[in-house]
This record gives C-alpha cells, structure tokens and sequence, in this order.
C-alpha cells in the first residue's frame, strides 16, 4: 500500500513542477517564432492547398482545431479530422458520397511527439493521398537505426516528401498536462493561417505579460468546481485547446463552451440551482460582443453562478486565443496549488499531474499505433508533388528491432 504522506508530497510537486514550464512560455515562444523565420521552412496554407485536413490526439488536437477555425475565417476549405478515422483503410462515407479524405489537397498533422495513436495519419494509404503532408511536432528526424521509433518514422516520413517542422519544446516529459507545446503549436497553427510573423512577434509578450496578474481559485466550497466556457460566434470553434487544459490540468470533467446567445436555451436551466463557474472569453474588440456579456451579466446574478471574465485586450480576433490560453495557464496553477493545500494527505481529494489517475491503464488504446514496418516503409511511386528523392531508406528489419518494446 502506498503511503499518504509520500503520495501528498508527489502531488504538492505538480504545481511545482507546472509554474517553471509556464514561466518558460515566452521564451520558448519567442524560440519559436525564430525557428519560423529560418529560410526554407514551410510557407503558409493558401486556397491552393484546398481542400485541408486537419488533425491530432490529445492536447494536439487544440492546434488542430485553432488552425481549422482559422483557414475556415479565411473561407479556405478545412476540416477537422480524428485520429480514429485513419485507422480505416480507406476513407469512411455514405454509399455514393465523395470520400472525405484530401485527393491532391493538404494533410496537417499535430503531434508534439509523435504518440503512436498519431502515426496513423502518416501511413502511405493516407499521406500519399494529399498533394502537401504537413507534420509539426517537436520530434527531430533521425534516420540513424539506433534513434527512437518516432525519430525515424519522422526521418522516413520526411524521406518522402512530408514537410517536417520541429518546434520547441525539445522535451515536456513528467506531467500529465502539457502548456508549452500546445502553445508553440497554436503559434505555428497562426503561422500556417497567414498571420505575419511581425503580428505573432507579440505572442511572447503577451504569456509574459499574464504573469503579472493576478487570478483566482476556481476551487471555491464545492469540491469540484462545474466549469463551462462562454464564447461569440466562430471564435468558439478556436477555443478546444482551452476545454483540454481545464479537463487534464484539473481533471474536470470536459468543460462546454457555450455561445453567449445560445446559452439561454438549455445550458440556462440546467444550472440554474446549481453551483456554476462561467469562463467568460471576452474579446472588447469585438464591437457586437458588449452588449451580449452585458446581457449574461444580467441573466446569471444568483450567489451559486460565479462569473470569472477572462478578457482578450491585446491581439485581435481569434487571436485573442493566446491571451486567455495564457491566463488560463495561471488560473490553472492557481486552483492546483488551492486544491492540494485545502487537502490533506489522508483524504486523497488532491490533483495529481504526475501519477495522475487511471496512469498506465490506458495502454490498448494510447498504445495502439499502425506496424513500423509500414510506417518506416517509403514510397517506391510519386505520392508527392515533391521532387525530392530519397537517398537513403531504413532497413526495416533493423529499425524495428532496435527499437525494443517502444
């Protein structure tokens, strides 16, 4: 039986472990930023590129979205895709319908390090559908047979044709909840998008600025706060990163977001006598938008609905997204180091990031991954537009068997 003392300890540490990653945020960010301005990295998405699919798996799956609900803004032609539907052979559709995988578009890949549910996407029967396969992670190719797995599915990938673009952090191993890759991706996400490299200069400024503010608890009398998210219009659609932080950082259950009009038909009356917390995502740019916060205020006035606006001020549109997501980072910290020190080691109620629950039960599903051999294998036709050609191939045999139980 473990110990409770030993147990607190490990999980007083999240927080401790949690802060120094996000006050390493503007300078990874600004890392980033000069990783983008490098000759011969990637150019941004373009109609051209349409028709875009987008995709990623845990909190990669934020800078999917951001990008989608970005090129959507646009009027380019994106969409979300799960990682489940490239376990399929072939695209899923109805009987007589297009299939709803790119032909001669794009694939944009998400995966800071290349997780094995996420190597389904870079199988030849997917990537070599589209015209450009976009990967960005945080993973180096290396085709070296004594480099990781994930190195070396990136080198081949790269081999044959896929535009790899390695972003900070080169490591964020050890918490269950990440902050600085999903923000390095959402900035890479922008990039992609056609936002100037001069507007994103701001970014970092922007993490660096939330940490001189100060943010409450969202641990008030209940022991589990009920968290919904408020937003207008598309910028909903930008804010998933932003539901993932609260569930994985908090271990809440997936917080909604909910549109400031529609909110009074149903999420109203479900929460009317019970206690609610409503992240307000304020954007004051947003003209039209006053009015509405003004309304909600209104509406939600009794003692059990707290109101916590978070307010974007200093970058536009859906840009706004990395000034909450950074504020949010911090009221995280803030209700992880309330939660842990309301509790005591005996009652077991406190959040904990390193041996957090469920930890290592999650094996046949977040284990499951395509075969190497399929992953590492390069094309032998024209997948890609790219004139590249390969120099050098992995052996197979060797690559897999190097690799261990990994």
């Amino acid at each position: 039986m473990s110990d409770p003392a030993e147990n607190f300890a490990q999980r007083e540490s999240s927080q401790a472990r949690l802060r120094p990653r996000i006050e390493r945020l503007p300078g990874e960010l600004q890392a980033a930023l000069g990783r983008l301005a490098e000759p011969g990295q990637v150019t941004p998405l373009s109609a051209a590129d349409a028709p875009i699919h987008i995709t990623g798996g845990g909190m990669s799956e934020g800078p999917a979205r951001f990008l989608t609900a970005l090129l959507t803004e646009r009027g380019i032609a994106a969409e979300y895709i799960p990682l489940s539907e490239f376990v399929a052979e072939e695209p899923t559709h109805a009987p007589g319908a297009t299939p709803a995988w790119p032909q001669q578009g794009t694939l944009v890949l998400f995966s800071q390090g290349l997780a094995p549910n996420a190597r389904f996407p870079l199988l030849p029967q997917h990537r070599l559908r589209a015209r450009r396969c976009l990967l960005i992670t945080a993973v180096v190719p290396d085709a070296d047979p004594g480099a990781g797995l994930s190195a070396r599915i990136a080198a081949a990938a790269q081999a044959d044709g896929v535009q790899v673009l390695t972003l900070p952090p080169a490591s964020e191993e050890g918490l269950l909840l990440r902050v600085i890759g999903p923000a390095v991706h959402c900035l890479a996400a922008a990039y992609l998008a056609g936002v100037s490299l001069k507007t994103l200069q701001a970014v970092p400024g922007v993490y660096a600025a939330a940490a001189l503010r100060p943010y409450p608890s969202l641990w008030q009398d209940q022991p589990v706060p009920a968290v919904a998210l408020v937003a207008g219009g598309r910028y909903m659609s930008a804010c998933f990163g932003l539901r993932w932080k609260l569930l994985e950082g908090l271990h809440l259950p997936d917080p909604p977001i909910w549109d400031l009009l529609q909110v009074a038909h149903g999420p109203l009356q479900s929460i009317w006598t019970r206690p609610q917390t409503l992240l307000l995502l304020q954007r004051p740019a947003i003209p039209h938008e006053a009015p509405l916060w003004a309304a909600l205020g209104k509406v939600f006035q009794g003692p059990q609905h707290t109101l916590l606006p978070l307010p974007a001020t200093q970058l536009a549109g859906s840009l706004a997204y990395f000034e909450q997501d950074a504020g949010l980072n911090w009221l995280v910290l803030q209700t992880l180091t309330a939660a842990n020190r309301q509790s005591s080691p005996s009652d077991g109620e406190c959040i904990d990031l390193i041996d957090w629950p469920g930890r290592g039960s999650d094996g046949p599903l977040y284990n499951l991954a395509p075969d190497g051999v399929d992953l590492l294998k390069l094309d032998q036709g024209a997948g890609f537009a790219s004139d590249h050609k390969p120099d050098h191939k992995p052996s197979l045999k060797t690559a897999l068997e190097t690799e261990g139980s990994a």
